[in-house]
């Protein structure tokens, strides 16, 4: 049976005013009506703490929260098993709660039969790995009159944009980055060891006051022509690149910032890393308020096309950054993206280009769209270094 709660406790709440989490759920209510939808029911593990403040993992099934209009609270509609830890860190009051995976989406019908939505445009978040095709199916039935909509564009675009108390933990995020950027330029000298440079910027940065993020990328030699590999016991040569992917994090917010290194010679992938150079510098030039995702990726294409090296690029050329990194169905920055950008988001270009079995380099800056602009966080150059 479910039950409704009110939150009261407050004594390990996250360090997010509560005026920040009210921003939210009215940006979120206010999207509503250009999308055509009466409600909206959030469930992407991304999105459920970043608008109710309390990390759900572990929880199962996912949680969900139903919000509908300005005027009217969000409901959670949660675990039971979950329910002390909600009450003591979500900044949600109303919390309904299920026993486990027979009940949740009865549970979440009530919920929405409770605020008047059982037929109405429910919009969804399906391209953020939360409710599942088998729990939409199941609510289809149990409402059947319910229109449920794929609405995952509009609470991306609410996370992508950044309040002044967000950007400001983004920028000491970014502290914590080139802590890490200087620890890995450090490192490097002949006979380094690519897990152990990994291990020494990991410490460093949380000895800065980073949280621990265990998945960023420290690359060297052939192995940097691996994107997303793990380090690895693995000693630079000379003539070896080193590539680094890192990102401090604070509360769970990140600014991400790829760098290259090469020790001694090597001018393969001197030239590349030219190229790549350039097209960070072409895409970040024509990011302003009102250009599309689209207008930036071919920007930056466009350098690496005309310079005859199109097969060396083989992904996007950025994404919205800012809660957990960066999530499925965020802004994409891809030759044929139609978002349009805006004031205050954060983006992440990372340009980083591929000779196939021989190397990788790159490099990156987390910026901030400001009213004419792009405002680079890390304030590092982003000159090739030579060991």
């Amino acid at each position: 049976m479910s039950s409704i709660d009110t939150n009261t406790a407050a004594d390990t709440r996250p360090t997010f005013s509560d005026a920040e989490y009210r921003r939210r759920w009215q940006a979120v209510a206010d999207r509503l009506d250009a999308h055509g939808l009466d409600g909206m029911a959030v469930t992407g593990p991304l999105n459920v703490p970043y608008l109710a403040g309390y990390d759900d993992c572990g929880t199962w099934p996912s949680p969900v929260i139903v919000t509908v209009d300005t005027a009217s609270d969000p409901v959670f509609v949660a675990r039971e098993y979950d329910a002390d830890t909600i009450r003591a860190e979500s900044r949600i009051p109303r919390v309904v709660t299920f026993i486990g995976d027979d009940d949740h989406t009865r549970v979440w019908a009530d919920a929405l039969v409770g605020v008047g939505l059982e037929r109405g445009r429910l919009g969804i978040d399906p391209g953020t790995y939360g409710a599942t095709p088998a729990d939409i199916a199941a609510l289809q039935r149990l409402l059947p009159e319910l229109q449920i909509i794929d609405a995952t564009s509009l609470i991306n675009h609410v996370t992508a944009v950044k309040s002044a108390e967000e950007v400001a933990v983004m920028r000491q995020a970014m502290a914590y980055t080139r802590v890490g950027i200087e620890t890995f330029h450090a490192a490097l000298h002949e006979g380094a060891d690519e897990q152990e440079v990994w291990n020494h910027m990991q410490r460093t940065m949380v000895a800065a006051g980073s949280e621990r993020d265990d998945a960023f990328t420290l690359l060297l030699g052939q192995r940097t022509s691996r994107p997303h590999s793990a380090s690895a016991p693995n000693r630079m040569q000379m003539g070896d690149v080193a590539f680094t992917e890192v990102g401090g994090q604070w509360q769970g917010y990140f600014a991400g910032l790829c760098r290259t290194a090469i020790l001694g010679r090597n001018e393969p992938a001197k030239e590349l890393y030219a190229i790549a150079r350039e097209a960070l510098e072409a895409a970040l030039a024509v990011i302003r308020p009102g250009v599309t995702s689209g207008e930036i990726d071919r920007a930056c294409r466009g350098v690496i096309q005309r310079a005859g090296r199109s097969e060396t690029f083989r992904h996007r050329s950025g994404y919205a950054i800012g809660f957990r990194w960066t999530g499925r169905g965020n802004i994409s920055l891809h030759p044929s993206g139609t978002d349009v950008i805006e004031e205050q988001m954060t983006l992440h270009l990372p340009i980083i280009l591929f000779q196939q079995g021989q190397f990788g380099v790159g490099v990156s800056e987390t910026v901030l769209v400001t009213a004419d602009g792009a405002e680079a966080l890390s304030g590092l150059p982003r000159d090739l270094v030579h060991v």
